[in-house]
């Protein structure tokens, strides 16, 4: 209650903070003093605490979708890296054959099974 300062009057950091809690519940659009990544953080748990019990299991529950979600598509992403890898490997490999190198230097240098070379040698 003894922070008294106005928006055009803060300074410091502290200043800022102070302003923030004091004025949280009325902030709807943030003045440019009290923007930032830390303030972000402030005024979305602030956010957060007004909601209701059905509301944040809502909010709860969108969280948790958009993390499956996320976590769905690195998985894909990764899965076609990895593809892409094997692909580009017997490419590879393929290639060295038609250049005449053997067998067992196309599997040093591309890290296939002889079997896998073989394969791939028999089926052009």
């Amino acid at each position: 209650p003894k922070f008294q300062k106005t928006v055009y009057e803060l300074g410091t950091n502290v200043d800022r903070w102070l302003f923030s809690i004091k004025n949280l519940y009325q902030l709807n659009n943030r003045p440019l003093e009290v923007q930032g990544r830390i303030f972000e953080k402030l005024f979305k748990a602030a956010e957060i605490k007004q909601l209701t019990k059905a509301e944040m299991e809502t909010y709860r529950k969108s969280i948790l979708e958009y993390q499956d979600v996320r976590d769905a598509v690195d998985y894909a992403k990764e899965e076609g890296k990895e593809e892409g890898k094997e692909e580009q490997k017997e490419l590879i490999a393929k290639n060295c054959l038609k250049e005449g190198l053997s067998v067992e230097m196309v599997s040093k240098l591309t890290g296939l099974t002889s079997e896998q070379i073989e394969s791939l040698n028999n089926n052009p």
